[in-house]
C-alpha cells in the first residue's frame, strides 16, 4: 500500500457522570444523542462543537467523532513562492477538525484521539455535560507502575508540585474550591503562569503524610484543566523518594497507519483506538480493577 505513515497519539480517560432521571448513565447519554432525545452540537465561544457518526457498535461500546468548526479567521491556502488565496466556503460552512473516540461504557473509559487543533477532553467533557444536561468529568489513567507507587501501604507524600497557565475564560474553571481561588488568584495576577510547591513534614505531629481526598480531586482537575507539571514525590518505608509524574505517567499510545488521504476514514482511526486499548489492558487493568475490565469489548 502505498501512502504516508501518519502517527496518532491515544489517550485514555475514565469519566464520570451525574445521573439524572432520563439518564442513568453514560451509555443511556451516548444512546440518547444516536436516539436524538439529545442534541448533538453546541454553540461556545465563537465555535460549533458536534458529535458525528456516533454509533452503538456490537460489542456495546459507542464510537464517533467530536468536530469543531471554525467560521471566522479561516486561513488561506497557497504554495511556498505563490500568492495566498482563500478557502472558498459557503456560508454556512467551517474549517473542520475533529478527534475520534471510543467509549466502553462497563467501565467508563473513554479512547480519545489527542488532536491539539481540536479539543482536548476536558473541553470534551464540558461540552458533553452543556448536552446531556448533567457534569461529565475525566479522571487521566496512569501507568501500573504510578499507581503502584502511589498505593503502596507504607509510603507518604513528601512534596508536590504544580505548574499551572493562566486561564483564558473563567467560565470554565474546575468545579472544586481550591482549583477556582488557585486560578482566580493566577487570573488576577496577571501572571502567565504559578507554580505551587505543598511539602509535607510528617515529624509534625499533625501530619500523617497523606494527601486530603480534596486536594487530590483538585490536582487531578488542574491536570486535566491543563498544568504543565504535576509531580508528587512519595517515599516509602526506607526513605527512597519516589516520583509519580501525573502528566508523563497517563495511559497514552502512539498507533501508526499508511494512508495517501488527508486524513484516515473513521473506521480506520476507531480501529487504531481498539488496537491502543487492547495494548494496555494491563494498565487500564491495574488502575480499574481485574474483576471490572473483563472482554475488550
Amino acid at each position: 500500500m502505498s501512502g504516508d505513515v501518519r502517527n496518532y497519539r491515544i489517550e485514555f480517560h475514565q469519566l464520570s457522570f451525574k445521573a439524572t432521571d432520563q439518564l442513568a448513565n453514560l451509555g443511556d447519554a451516548f444512546q440518547s444523542v444516536i436516539d436524538k432525545q439529545s442534541p448533538s452540537s453546541s454553540n461556545h465561544e465563537g465555535f460549533t462543537r458536534e458529535i458525528w457518526g456516533l454509533k452503538k457498535r456490537a460489542d456495546g461500546s459507542f464510537s464517533g467523532e467530536l468536530r469543531k468548526f471554525r467560521n471566522s479567521n479561516i486561513p488561506d491556502k497557497g504554495a511556498p513562492g505563490k500568492q495566498s488565496t482563500p478557502i472558498p466556503l459557503a456560508k454556512d460552512e467551517g474549517i473542520i477538525e475533529r478527534n475520534f473516540f471510543v467509549f466502553y461504557p462497563r467501565i467508563n473509559v473513554i479512547g480519545w484521539h489527542y488532536n491539539h487543533m481540536a479539543c482536548g477532553i476536558s473541553r470534551f467533557s464540558a461540552f458533553l455535560s452543556t448536552i446531556f444536561g448533567s457534569k461529565v468529568k475525566p479522571a487521566p489513567l496512569l501507568e501500573k507502575d504510578a499507581i503502584a507507587r502511589l498505593m503502596r501501604g507504607d509510603v507518604k507524600m513528601k512534596k508536590i508540585q504544580l505548574t499551572i497557565p493562566r486561564p483564558r475564560n473563567p467560565e470554565f474553571y474546575p468545579d472544586t474550591d481550591f482549583s477556582q481561588k488557585t486560578l482566580q488568584l493566577l487570573g488576577d495576577a496577571g501572571a502567565d503562569t504559578m507554580q505551587i510547591v505543598m511539602g509535607i513534614n510528617t515529624r509534625r505531629g499533625d501530619s500523617d503524610g497523606r494527601l486530603k481526598q480534596n486536594i487530590k480531586f483538585a490536582m487531578q482537575e488542574l491536570v486535566e484543566f491543563g498544568a504543565k507539571k504535576a509531580v508528587i514525590d512519595v517515599f516509602d518505608a526506607d526513605g527512597v523518594v519516589h516520583p509519580v509524574d501525573l502528566i508523563a505517567e497517563r495511559i497514552s499510545s502512539y498507533q501508526s497507519v499508511v494512508t495517501d488521504a488527508r486524513f484516515p476514514p473513521a473506521e480506520t482511526m476507531y480501529r487504531l483506538i481498539d488496537t491502543a486499548y487492547a495494548e494496555n489492558r494491563e494498565s487500564i487493568n491495574a488502575y480499574i480493577g481485574e474483576d471490572e475490565l473483563g472482554p475488550i469489548a
